[in-house]
């Protein structure tokens, strides 16, 4: 499953030159989930998905709780797919 946004997605090279102070995830800590770029089922893994991001996002990502990112990918699933019955991950690797 590909996530397509409709919403301008800053990248890398207007992160950094637009952060000239403060954390280097100052402007990702609100929009980072937008880096998500899709979900793959994992091969002979029955009820697994892998999710992709990466850049900067994906950098502040790993400095959330593992329960939080669950959670936010549970809720892009929802809202992209329109099925309120996916359940929260029982794990998060």
């Amino acid at each position: 499953m590909q996530l397509v946004w409709t919403d301008h997605i800053p990248n890398y090279d207007e992160l950094a030159s637009s952060n000239t102070t403060g954390s280097k995830f100052a402007k990702v800590k609100k929009i980072w989930f937008q880096a998500i770029t899709g979900f793959d089922p994992v091969p002979h893994q029955k009820a697994v998905l892998c999710g992709w991001i990466g850049g900067l996002e994906a950098e502040y990502m790993e400095t959330l709780p593992e329960k939080e990112v669950g959670e936010v990918c549970v809720a892009l699933l929802r809202e992209f797919t329109g099925r309120n019955d996916i359940p929260n991950p029982v794990k998060i690797y």
